[in-house]
């Protein structure tokens, strides 16, 4: 087990501070932050190898974890420092330049890295490479996603508020969302000779107006993995995962499911959860905090922005960026 914190200026820090870590971890890592898993079912290193790179393009600042296996080449996931509205001429967008890296990693029961980034106080992102801890004899498991804010200014309207948690961001492991691409989403990697589509993405195939018949073959295709905040399995153990009186939060598996497609309706598989990684109630708890749990350290940190606020704030004109973020009360646990 392994935790470090590290003061960054640019995400172009990042890559090579998480190929050092990664190795003192005791990953397979090779040259320009590529990650493997050391020990593949007892047999040595294997699975997918994938690359951490970091860009910096006008106000698109990112990480993105890679797939290097052919095959696999649109395997990916990222995360992008948020962008806020200036305040003194809220049509300008504004990079926010990151203040600390964390970066916590295990390798047991599976291995997984998170990468977390801070930019000032409470303003988060986060980008995860794991591992499943599988529901099912399938090969591979690796898994890669990214939590994401705003990825645009507003478009039209005149609404002072929007609402933060649904198709306007994108949370860790979330497939019911259209803030990124479908290439760009992550996913999980299920090899097995019932599943068609090995790569499964955390994305759907599109997200209409679902009908008052709730038609979910309108929404899927069969390619999709689901299973993070907004896809409704795992929302309410979070959501009501707090006790005020016992001064307990709860730390919520993120039971993942597979899409699958059958005559007029969808079927989902459970495929496991990943890694060292659970969401948290932060009501009770600080936007940074560290919990023992069984005399184990839980790292929690806020989604995006731990604050009273379901709705992200913006001007009430046109196409402007917004003030804040904020993910309510909505965190995530690493286990350290």
């Amino acid at each position: 087990m392994a935790y470090a914190e590290y003061s960054i200026s640019s995400v172009t820090d990042i890559p090579q501070l998480v190929e050092d870590f990664a190795r003192t971890v005791g990953w397979w890592v090779g040259t320009g932050a590529i990650l493997r898993h050391p020990d593949y079912e007892g047999n040595g290193p294997g699975g997918l190898r994938f690359q951490l790179s970091a860009s910096v393009s006008g106000i698109d600042h990112r990480i993105t974890w890679k797939c290097q296996d052919t095959g696999f080449e649109n395997s990916q996931a990222f995360t992008r420092s948020p962008v806020l509205a200036n305040p003194a001429n809220t049509a300008q967008a504004v990079v926010q330049i990151p203040s600390k890296l964390f970066l916590i990693s295990r390798l047991d029961p599976e291995p997984y890295i998170a990468i977390v980034i801070e930019y000032g106080y409470n303003l988060y992102r986060h980008l995860y490479f794991g591992f499943a801890e599988k529901v099912g004899d399938y090969q591979g498991g690796e898994i890669v996603s990214g939590c994401n804010g705003w990825q645009s200014t507003y478009g039209t309207g005149t609404s002072g508020v929007r609402w933060d948690l649904r198709s306007w961001t994108s949370q860790l492991f979330n497939g019911v969302q259209s803030n990124t691409t479908r290439n760009n989403s992550g996913g999980i990697h299920i090899q097995h000779a019932d599943n068609a589509q090995p790569w499964r993405r955390f994305s759907p195939v599109r997200l209409p107006n679902i009908s008052a018949a709730e038609d979910l073959t309108l929404l899927f295709d069969g390619s999709e993995c689901i299973g993070g905040y907004g896809d409704s399995f795992n929302d309410p153990y979070v959501s009501k995962g707090k006790n005020a009186v016992a001064g307990a939060s709860v730390l919520t598996p993120i039971n993942l499911m597979s899409t699958q497609m059958v005559t007029g309706d969808v079927r989902f598989i459970p495929v496991g959860i990943p890694a060292g990684v659970r969401m948290i109630n932060i009501q009770e708890l600080e936007s940074q905090a560290i919990s023992d749990v069984g005399g184990e350290n839980w790292y929690s940190f806020a989604a995006f922005a731990k604050r009273n606020d379901l709705f992200t704030r913006k001007e009430a004109t046109l196409t402007r960026w917004p003030n804040t973020e904020s993910s309510y009360f909505l965190g995530y646990a690493y286990r350290g």
